[in-house]
């Protein structure tokens, strides 16, 4: 048939508009407003292209391929983007004229509205469904644009031609949706070697000098204490050494932290209370809190979760300390302890200096601070690492002024 070629140059552009968002967007660092940008750039590329070459029917009734990439932006874009699309497709409609022109129109908010009613539901889907879901939807869009050119336009059209239309878009909408999955997997395996390859060598250096060097640190630390409590000593000298004690905290606090990195999983495993370890670590951090005019709020409900106690409140502590920190001129954090979809997640909001997207991609990196030479990036490591070893998620939001907020989820103990 002659239709075939122009459906598949179709899907020829399509393809090559996902392969480079994905090369655009596998790049470490990129700002999620750029990919925005790339990505409207690219599949309103692809929609141009596609309406270029069509399968002409009569004057002004096309058929094309241009719902793949539309479907594709209600789906992993931002909704603002897939608005903007839809209209660079109206417009391009509308500039190209026919008796088709109103169908084009009335079918692109129809579609829009459905996509973002599946929206949830995509996201929460594996492949298959994703697949199913994506597939499902442009059949219901063809079939619905089939019926109307026949029906009320009174243009005939083959049922050969009807099911190829149909059975095009349903091939191409999966080989788009399986190509988009297939990529953006990729780059999670290769984000995550690429952290684990970095976490293996802190864990063998955390492992093989830690404890030699917190040994002597500590005798010298003590030492030091003794010199300080004599009564030999001089004021001015007493403030030397109390700020050589400091430094040797300090010191020792940095190798607490390669120790826990280097062994996160405790043999002590035990059901724990959420909220009872969030309150102790809200004590805990309550006086540096006070120094910096900051206020804790919190919304607590009951549940429990497995780990252990001493590294979850180490990891409670470290994320609540940065926090503060990122507020010097005081602020208010918010904690919220709930129950999502089988899950026990905590909620940690600041309202301090916040993070650029290429930061909150670096979070977790052996020393990476945002901390200006003032941090070690050890904490949030360490959070990351004993994280991971109690089988949970963290998910960081942060825009730069406004705050950042911290989510971490849990595979309940009880049900919630």
């Amino acid at each position: 048939m002659d239709s075939i070629q122009e459906f598949l140059i179709n899907l020829l552009v399509i393809v090559m508009s996902i392969l480079f968002i994905q090369f655009w967007m596998n790049k470490r660092g990129t700002d999620s407003r750029h990919n925005e940008v790339i990505i409207f750039l690219s599949l309103g590329f692809s929609i141009l292209l596609c309406m270029l070459f069509p399968f002409k029917i009569s004057n002004g009734l096309i058929f094309d391929l241009r719902f793949i990439s539309f479907v594709l932006a209600c789906f992993y874009a931002h909704p603002v983007t897939a608005v903007l699309l839809g209209g660079v497709v109206a417009l391009i409609r509308v500039i190209y004229g026919g008796e088709g022109v109103w169908i084009a129109i009335v079918t692109l908010p129809v579609l829009f509205t459905s996509s973002m009613l599946l929206r949830s539901t995509f996201d929460r889907s594996k492949l298959r469904g994703r697949l199913f879901l994506s597939s499902s939807l442009v059949v219901f869009t063809c079939t619905g644009i089939v019926i109307s050119v026949s029906t009320i336009l009174q243009v005939p059209l083959t049922l050969s031609f009807s099911l190829l239309y149909i059975f095009i878009h349903v091939a191409g909408m999966m080989i788009s949706i399986s190509l988009t999955e297939y990529f953006r997997q990729q780059n999670l395996i290769l984000t995550r070697l690429i952290r684990m390859e970095k976490i293996e060598i802190v864990s063998h250096l955390a492992a093989s000098i830690s404890h030699e060097i917190r040994n002597p640190l500590t005798t010298s630390r003590g030492f030091v204490q003794m010199v300080q409590e004599s009564p030999e000593v001089t004021e001015k000298d007493k403030e030397f050494l109390a700020l050589a004690m400091g430094e040797m905290d300090r010191a020792t606090d940095i190798i607490h932290d390669y120790l826990t990195f280097a062994k996160p999983a405790s043999e002590n495993i035990k059901i724990l209370s959420a909220k009872d370890v969030i309150t102790g670590a809200i004590q805990v951090i309550q006086p540096l809190a006070n120094m910096n005019n900051v206020l804790i709020h919190s919304s607590l409900e009951n549940m429990s979760i497995k780990g252990n106690s001493g590294l979850f409140l180490q990891v409670l502590v470290n994320i609540l300390k940065n926090g503060i920190e990122s507020m010097p001129d005081g602020g208010a954090i918010h904690v919220t302890l709930s129950c999502k979809d089988d899950k026990v997640c905590i909620l940690i909001e600041d309202e301090g200096a916040g993070m650029t997207p290429v930061q909150v991609s670096r979070l977790g990196e052996p020393y990476f601070s945002t901390k200006e030479g003032k941090g070690t990036g050890l904490g949030m490591m360490v959070v990351y690492r004993v994280i991971e070893a109690m089988n949970g998620d963290i998910q960081i939001k942060s825009e730069v002024g406004t705050g950042t907020g911290i989510g971490i989820c849990f595979p309940k103990a009880e049900d919630c």
